[in-house]
């Protein structure tokens, strides 16, 4: 059992406990967190993370750098699967969007969805 986590705080329900996740509510948060955190820069594993935000302008090819580094960040969740990777240029925050099609086995069933990680 995982907590909701939003904006880096506790999601809490209406009567001020925290929120709990289970199944792939809580395998997509934990995607999020291995694709939104700096690979090394966790205290209490220095392998957990992605090297995303590495990516730059000058990045050959922004989509495959993407997927590849997804891949690597995801490798330790057994039943998840990245698919693709679509990298979208966001000019006002100075950064970019990849957008992941994800493949998830195991939970309660298959399904394949699309997750959204800021990077920059």
């Amino acid at each position: 059992m995982q907590t909701a986590l939003e904006n880096g705080d506790f999601l809490l329900t209406p009567q001020g406990l925290p929120r709990a996740l289970a199944g792939e509510e809580a395998t997509l948060q934990e995607i999020l967190i291995r694709l939104s955190v700096r690979k090394g820069q966790f205290p209490l594993d220095s392998a957990l993370g992605s090297e995303l935000y590495t990516l730059t302008a000058h990045t050959g090819d922004p989509a495959a750098f993407a997927l590849d580094a997804a891949r690597r960040a995801l490798a330790p969740m057994r039943g998840v699967t990245v698919e693709a990777a679509e990298i979208t240029l966001d000019r006002a925050r100075d950064g970019a969007v990849a957008v992941y099609t994800l493949r998830l086995e195991g939970i309660s069933r298959q399904s394949t969805r699309q997750l959204e990680v800021a990077i920059g």
